[in-house]
Parts: C-alpha cells; sequence; structure tokens
C-alpha cells in the first residue's frame, strides 16, 4: 500500500497545483495582436512566459543548446563573442528542409521542457506566448 499510497499523494498534490493554475496559449501570424493581448493579460496580473525569450536564454553564450547546434552546424554558427550567429545559421536552415527539421528536432524539446519547467512553477493565470503552439 505504501507505493500506491505515494502515487497516490503525487497525484492528489498535482490536482491541487494545477487547481491554482489556468494556461492560456496565445499564437498567431505577425501583426495579429498577439503582443496587445499578452500585454493587457500581463497587466492584469497574469504570468507571461515568451517562448521566444525562452529560446533565446537557452542558446546564450556557453549553454548546452548552443553547443548542440555548433556540434550539428558548425563552427560559422557561433560568433567571435560565443554568441549564436542567427544569419549564418539563417542562411543554413532556411536553404534546406533537413537542416531546418533538424534544427527543429534540436530546439524544440529544450525550449518546450523550459516552458513546461515555468508553468509548473507558476501560480494563477499563466499565458504562453508562442510562434508554435502546436504542430
Amino acid at each position: 500500500m505504501g507505493i500506491a499510497n505515494d502515487v497516490f499523494q503525487g497525484e492528489q498534490q498535482q490536482r491541487e497545483a494545477n487547481a491554482t493554475r489556468f494556461v492560456l496559449g496565445v499564437t498567431g501570424n505577425i501583426a495579429v495582436g498577439k503582443s496587445m493581448v499578452v500585454a493587457m493579460l500581463a497587466e492584469r496580473g497574469a504570468t507571461v512566459i515568451d517562448a521566444d525569450r525562452v529560446y533565446h536564454e537557452l542558446i546564450a553564450p556557453g549553454t548546452p543548446l548552443l553547443r548542440r547546434i555548433q556540434e550539428r552546424f558548425g563552427e560559422e554558427v557561433v560568433q567571435p563573442d560565443g554568441s549564436l550567429d542567427r544569419k549564418v545559421l539563417g542562411a543554413i536552415v532556411f536553404s534546406d528542409a533537413a537542416a531546418l527539421a533538424e534544427l527543429d528536432r534540436i530546439t524544440h524539446p529544450a525550449v518546450i521542457a523550459e516552458v513546461d519547467r515555468r508553468v509548473a512553477a507558476a501560480n494563477g493565470i499563466v499565458v504562453i506566448d508562442a510562434v508554435k503552439l502546436v504542430e
């Protein structure tokens, strides 16, 4: 009964945590008003998680994700200061659908995991601002 009780208690704690959180995804193309909606919700106390900002944090100089990108796409995708050279990487992946798919396979799981971690740590209304929420 010990393991079953531990599992039940863990599930109960998760249900209670979820009861204090409402997650809302805001997505859409450029110039459709996402930023305005997100700002309005933030003004009313919502916690905002900007997936693009999360991505930029995860690819900061010296991070594991940036190293994985560099290992796959070459030294030239990192500038002398250690930051990602977005222009060089863009030239590689936007001219090769397979390379873009591979970049997505490298980056999306890391971004999703970090967004999930931040959602789990938040209470109340949580807004996820992301270009892609479902694919």
